[in-house]
């Protein structure tokens, strides 16, 4: 099945893909937040004041890949929801706008999406890069590989999870590893950077979601079901339950995020895989 690109060159899409200059708007507090295709390879995040409508050109950026630029798109809608202003949106990006060392970009990007890099040895062996990727391999409590696609320009890329730890890479770029705070989390984190939603980045009964876009937009529960649907583009769509309104919502894998998936559930998958070794 072919799936859209994402940041990773392709897989797992949030919504349907965007076609040429659509936009999608979203009023969010004091401002409005939008994402508009330019081509293939150019995603516009701009923000306009909810008052004026005037566009804020120190907020509005462009992306290479349209799920960075929807989970911008994300980030600026939480930041005004909060009650921020655009002016002290605007402070907020002056501030942070400086030139950090690269050392120091690599930490805020770990704190941003998880905690400090480990020191575990198991988790970076010595010798090559074949021989540390094969270790981590063998050594994984969960593990996802995806070949890349020539046709669609999408690269190789793999995840590992080591208990708290969960280690990536996107062929042709430096290995990304991060500890978490619990396995819930950290095993949240692994279904997000498989970016497949006919794998394990599918909601699942037990999982704790937030739904950040539609009309169940700020609703976080624990999933009940989960049922997925195929639709013609290439992108899946999920009839999910459990939501405190008891309905059940259709939802693309961009309109949730996975907070939480059970600890337990991960002792079962693996008592499983023995079975049937």
């Amino acid at each position: 099945m072919s799936h859209p690109t994402d940041r990773r060159g392709g897989r797992a899409p949030s919504l349907p893909p965007l076609v040429d200059e659509q936009l999608i708007a979203t009023p969010a507090g004091a401002a409005v937040v939008a994402v508009q295709r330019v081509n293939a390879d150019a995603f516009r995040l701009s923000v306009h004041d909810g008052y004026t409508g005037a566009e804020v050109p120190e907020l509005s950026r462009v992306f290479a890949a349209e799920r960075a630029a929807r989970h911008a798109a994300q980030v600026a809608a939480a930041l005004f929801r909060s009650g921020l202003t655009v002016e002290q949106v605007k402070d907020l990006v002056t501030v942070f706008a400086g030139t950090p060392d690269p050392a120091g970009s690599a930490r805020a990007a770990n704190r941003r999406r998880g905690q400090a890099r480990p020191s575990s040895p198991s988790v970076r062996p010595e010798g090559g890069p074949d021989m540390q990727i094969n270790d981590l391999k063998a050594t994984a409590d969960e593990w996802y590989e995806y070949p890349g696609n020539a046709a669609e320009r999408t690269p190789p890329y793999w995840v590992a999870r080591h208990g708290r730890t969960v280690t990536s890479q996107i062929d042709g770029h430096g290995i990304e590893t991060l500890d978490y705070p619990t396995l819930e989390k950290a095993r949240a984190e692994f279904a997000y950077e498989t970016c497949d939603p006919d794998g394990p980045g599918a909601p699942q009964p037990g999982d704790t979601i937030r739904v950040f876009y539609g009309e169940a937009e700020g609703e976080r529960f624990t999933v009940a079901s989960a049922e997925p649907c195929h639709r013609e583009g290439g992108w899946t769509e999920f009839t999910v339950t459990g939501n405190p309104s008891g309905r059940p919502l259709t939802l693309t894998l961009g309109q949730l995020v996975i907070e939480s998936r059970p600890a337990d559930l991960a002792a079962a998958d693996a008592e499983a895989d023995t079975d049937t070794g």
